[in-house]
Order: C-alpha cells, then structure tokens, then sequence
C-alpha cells in the first residue's frame, strides 16, 4: 500500500442536524482536538439544526445535499459533485 503523505479529507454524510443522538455524535467528533489536522466536510441530506451552527462556528464546511423522493434528491447530489470538484 502506497504512503500517503498528507491527511486525507473525511467528508461525512448524516440524514439532518438536529440536536440528536447522531448530530450530537457527528459533531462531538468533528471538533474532537485529534481531528482538528485533518480536512474535515459535512454533507446534511435534509433540513437545517441546531448542530450545523455549531459545525460552521468550529469552521467545519457544511453542504447540504437536499435530498428528498425524486428528482430534487439527485440534483442535490449532482449539486454536491460540481461544487466539490471547483
């Protein structure tokens, strides 16, 4: 397996991010102090929280994906792709 001299950017995908168990979580990681080296993003699936003002606060990247049934869901994701590639 090759090295790999820089830090690999994580982005994590979570459904919404309300005040929660998994938004709590998500964000209890993100800004853990051994995580603050590595490139970290969020991508939200649906909706806003209370979590995602403390993700932008800490200075972690936010994207919203705005998933929902049809064709909205896969603009989202193509949405995603386009932004993450500039």
């Amino acid at each position: 397996m090759p090295e790999i001299d820089e830090p690999l950017c994580v982005l994590d995908v979570i459904s919404g991010l309300g005040v929660g168990g998994a938004g709590a979580t998500l964000l209890n990681l993100v800004t853990s102090p051994q995580n603050k080296a590595r490139p970290l993003a969020v991508a939200v699936l649906v909706g806003h929280g209370k979590n995602r003002e403390r993700l932008e606060a800490a200075g972690i990247p936010v994207f919203d994906i705005l998933m929902s049934w049809g064709l909205s869901g896969l603009a989202g994701l193509v949405a995603f792709e386009v932004h993450s590639r500039l």
